[in-house]
């Protein structure tokens, strides 16, 4: 079993990994946290910006995750707080720590996020 680097205890082919490949849209923002984090994991750059908000786009470049994302190693995602971003929601937020190594440091990105749905999908 391969677990899923987002913590929820599931194989990752069974989690984060159908969200990844397009096979089906995150049901809550929390999922779709969720599966961001397994992505820069798992270094999955066009997931990352195509879940990102358009309007937020052009702060990002693929060459910067892609660099971010393979040169840290992934040690876990702690989901501390959401509220709203439910299946019937339009919005949401997911308060979240993220742990990794940069460059021999250990680092802790804490955050908390804002989720909006449009056209069914979570950004």
């Amino acid at each position: 079993m391969d677990p899923c680097p987002c913590g929820s205890g599931k194989p990752y082919d069974a989690c984060c990994e159908p969200l990844i490949a397009g096979e089906r849209p995150a049901d809550t923002a929390e999922a779709l946290m969720r599966a961001r984090y397994s992505a820069y994991a798992k270094a999955q750059v066009a997931f990352i910006l195509e879940t990102t908000h358009p309007a937020q786009r052009d702060q990002y470049t693929s060459e910067g995750i892609r660099r971010w994302a393979r040169n840290s190693e992934w040690r876990g995602l702690t989901i501390l707080d959401t509220e709203g971003g439910g299946a019937a929601d339009d919005a949401g937020t997911v308060e979240f720590v993220a742990e990794y190594i940069e460059k021999g440091q250990r680092r802790r990105h804490h955050e908390i996020a804002q989720f909006q749905r449009h056209d069914k999908a979570w950004y």
